[in-house]
C-alpha cells in the first residue's frame, strides 16, 4: 500500500461506498412525519399500479381512471398536488421495480382523489420517425397544469379521454 500525502483524499472501496439508496433512506428518516406518511402511501400505490398495468387487461381498470377535472382548483390544492407529485417521483426514482409514466400517472390520481384534488389522466402518442414504432405516454394534470410525466409532452398526440368524458379541443397544457 501506497502513503499518502497531506490533503490528498482516499476513495473508499465500493462497497465501503453510501450509495444514493442509503442518502435517500436517511433523507426518508429525517423527514416530517406527515411526508413520511405520503412516501410510503406512494410507493404502496406505485407498487399497485405498476402490478395493475403489468398483470390486468386495461379493458378491466381504465374506467377507474375517469375523473373530470375541475378547471382551477385553488392555490391550496395545486400546492398539494405539486407537493404529492414530488414525492411521488423521488419515491419512483428508488422504486426497485421499473416505475414508468403510467403506474405514476395512476398512483399519484388515486392519491390525489383521496384528498379531494381532480385530475385527469392524459394518455398521448408520437411516432419517432416515419415508419418508426409508436411511442405511447401518459402524465397526469391538475387544473389544465401537468404535475407529472412532464417532458415532452408537447410532442405527444393526446388521445381521447378514457371514458365518457369529451375531449376538449384547443386546451394547451403546460407543466410544472
Amino acid at each position: 500500500a501506497r502513503r499518502l500525502k497531506f490533503g490528498e483524499s482516499v476513495t473508499p472501496p465500493a462497497r465501503f461506498r453510501i450509495g444514493k439508496s442509503a442518502k435517500a433512506f436517511r433523507a426518508f428518516v429525517r423527514a416530517p412525519a406527515a411526508t413520511k406518511a405520503t412516501a410510503l402511501e406512494a410507493a404502496a400505490a406505485l407498487l399497485l399500479a405498476r402490478l395493475l398495468v403489468k398483470h390486468v387487461p386495461m379493458r378491466r381498470w381504465r374506467r377507474g381512471l375517469v375523473l373530470v377535472e375541475a378547471l382551477g382548483p385553488d392555490a391550496p390544492k395545486r400546492r398539494l398536488s405539486r407537493r404529492t407529485a414530488y414525492v411521488m417521483r423521488r419515491i419512483a426514482r428508488h422504486a426497485p421495480f421499473s416505475a414508468i409514466c403510467l403506474p405514476q400517472a395512476m398512483a399519484l390520481q388515486w392519491m390525489l382523489r383521496r384528498r379531494g384534488v381532480a385530475s385527469r389522466l392524459i394518455f398521448g402518442v408520437r411516432r419517432k420517425a416515419e415508419g418508426a414504432e409508436l411511442d405511447f405516454h401518459a402524465w397526469l394534470t391538475v387544473g389544465g397544469r401537468c404535475v407529472i410525466g412532464g417532458g415532452e409532452i408537447e410532442t405527444f398526440a393526446a388521445l381521447p379521454p378514457v371514458g365518457d368524458v369529451e375531449p376538449q379541443p384547443g386546451r394547451t397544457i403546460r407543466c410544472e
